[in-house]
C-alpha cells in the first residue's frame, strides 16, 4: 500500500484505528476465545510461549499508552495553535 506508515500515523492520530483499537477489538477477543491464558492442557514449551506473549502483549499495552499520550498532546497543541490564528 503506497504511504503505509503516513496513512496509519494518521489515521491513529485522529482515532480512526489504533494499537489500542487492535489490542481491544482484534487480539484479545481471539485470545479470549481460544482461552490462551485459561488453559491448562500446555507442555512446558506451550507454557514458555503462552509467558513470552504475555510479556509482548504487556509491552503493546504500554506502547500503546504512550502513543495515546503522545497523541493527546499533539491534538492539544494543534488546538492551541489553532485558537491563537482564530484570535
Amino acid at each position: 500500500m503506497p504511504n503505509f506508515r503516513r496513512n496509519g500515523v494518521l489515521m491513529a492520530k485522529h482515532g480512526i484505528y489504533d494499537l489500542r483499537q487492535h489490542l481491544e477489538d482484534v487480539v484479545w477477543p481471539v485470545l479470549r476465545k481460544w482461552n490462551v491464558f485459561e488453559r491448562t492442557d500446555f507442555t512446558a514449551r506451550g507454557e514458555n510461549t503462552r509467558e513470552e506473549l504475555a510479556a509482548f502483549l504487556e509491552d503493546l499495552e504500554r506502547q500503546a499508552t504512550k502513543f495515546e499520550e503522545m497523541r493527546d498532546r499533539s491534538l492539544a497543541r494543534e488546538r492551541a495553535k489553532a485558537e491563537a490564528r482564530a484570535s
